[in-house]
């Protein structure tokens, strides 16, 4: 978590210095859920701000189904929160659907930080050991976090989402690369990179790798320069391509 944050531009890099950044960076955070959230009556909301945070309400359930830290009443409120507070400074994207998905493995690490664990099984991190202050305090590093990592991909998430564009178009000339036989499969059987692409690099492979994995590439991305713009699209063609390669498994 510590390391993520500092990577990210969120914590001071020198260690004297993080405690001011960190009351910093929660005091802004606490402001920009009062403006977006608290002091704002249902009935004073935008059409389009109303329906954004209809489709939040929507989609922070559906946030990783099944893994006991999202079933928790504070977590989910704190999924909505942070999610539409981030919409409401970012007009020009909104909240795009899959952003849950990145705020989900921040979530992981840094509740998994707060209570002590050791990160073999942090999925199983309970909330419940912490102070509406401790969580209130998380849930501003969590929204850096994903201000950092959206901030550096904001084309993937505007309209006609170019960036993403951009990258398919990059996997694609890398799989043209180093396996031409799986892009000639693929253009023989009629199947667009996009359609079978779209999803894992909008969620940045969240909902396919399991979350340790998930951390690991992670690690990796935001520890190179402009990792998810430079490292990710090979990490994700190589992954096509083991695929392509790898013999069917025999029916047991």
């Amino acid at each position: 978590g510590v390391v993520w944050r500092c990577l990210l531009g969120c914590s001071a890099p020198a260690k004297a210095d993080r405690a001011r950044r960190a009351d910093e960076r929660r005091a802004a955070y606490r402001a920009a859920v009062g403006a977006a959230l608290l002091d704002v009556p249902a009935s004073e909301r935008s059409s389009e701000d109303g329906q954004m945070l209809r489709q939040i309400l929507v989609d922070a359930p559906r946030t990783c189904p099944g893994v006991p830290l999202f079933a928790h009443d504070r977590v989910q409120a704190l999924i909505v929160n942070v999610l539409y507070v981030w919409a409401a400074k970012h007009p020009a994207s909104g909240y795009v659907q899959g952003m849950n998905d990145l705020l989900a493995l921040f979530l992981v690490v840094l509740v998994d930080e707060a209570t002590g664990g050791d990160g073999s099984d942090s999925t199983r991190a309970d909330p419940a050991s912490l102070s509406d202050a401790a969580l209130d305090d998380l849930a501003a590093d969590a929204y850096a976090c994903l201000n950092g990592v959206l901030e550096s991909l904001d084309d993937n998430y505007t309209i006609q989402q170019p960036g993403l564009a951009r990258t398919i178009e990059e996997v694609d000339g890398l799989i043209r690369r180093v396996d031409a036989d799986l892009r000639k499969h693929l253009d023989a059987v009629g199947v667009l990179l996009l359609q079978v692409t779209f999803r894992w690099i909008n969620c940045l492979l969240t909902r396919e790798l399991p979350t340790r994995a998930a951390v690991r590439l992670w690690d990796t991305c935001l520890a190179e320069e402009h990792g998810f713009r430079t490292f990710f699209p090979r990490v994700f063609a190589a992954s096509r391509t083991f695929i392509s390669v790898s013999p069917p498994r025999r029916a047991a």
